[in-house]
């Protein structure tokens, strides 16, 4: 299999990011009990990565245990529209997008990423909302630690021609065998599907 480091980056602009953590942060804001993923956390810093001074107060920010989990998302939320309103206002479009390399994580971390990518890909799905696809398809290839997945997910999503629909539903298929450590295409959630409808996955990223 190729190592990690001969496979291409993920490019992503920046603008789309800072939308999408926009629409997200606000949407966790308005949850009874927001919770505050490390996955979320990472994002930010990437949006961020252009403005120094943003990307440090972030840091702080998330580190810091003096805020409460509501008002950390509401600075982000700030943090993220002066970010936003910066690069759409900017006399110069020489801004580069954002490439994000493959590198090492730790089993556990790997999982967060899998977990989210299936959160927010069924979100996604269900929605039939399609305009964050890009950010989807970058957290879920870096949480995939597998050869055998990366190359599955690059087949199906990054380099496929079907449809944005089509290549999510693919994509879900890899991170699904993943999350359980099965073969791709032989995970069917018929036999795993608890009472309420939801699967394992949904019942573990809920506790």
């Amino acid at each position: 299999m190729t190592p990690d480091h001969d496979r291409p980056g993920c490019y992503i602009e920046d603008t789309l990011l800072l939308k999408f953590l926009l629409a997200r942060y606000s949407e966790m804001l308005g949850m009874d009990e927001p919770r505050f993923d490390p996955v979320w956390k990472g994002l930010g810093l990437v949006a961020l990565h252009q403005n120094k001074e943003l990307a440090n107060a972030f840091e702080i920010l998330i580190s810091s245990n003096s805020y409460t989990v509501e008002e950390s998302l509401t600075i982000s939320i700030d943090f993220f529209m002066l970010e936003l309103d910066r690069l759409e206002t900017a006399e110069t479009t020489d801004y580069p997008e954002k490439k994000v390399e493959r590198r090492p994580l730790s089993p556990r971390t790997a999982r967060k990423f899998l977990f989210w990518s299936w959160r927010e890909g069924r979100k996604m799905s269900r929605e039939k909302d399609f305009r964050f696809y890009s950010v989807w398809e970058l957290v879920s290839w870096l949480g995939l630690s597998s050869d055998e997945y990366i190359q599955a997910f690059e087949e199906r999503c990054r380099f496929s021609e079907f449809s944005t629909e089509k290549k999510l539903e693919q994509g879900l298929e890899v991170v699904k065998a993943a999350i359980f450590g099965r073969d791709i295409g032989t995970t069917c959630f018929e036999h795993y599907m608890l009472r309420n409808g939801t699967t394992p996955i949904d019942k573990e990223i809920q506790e």
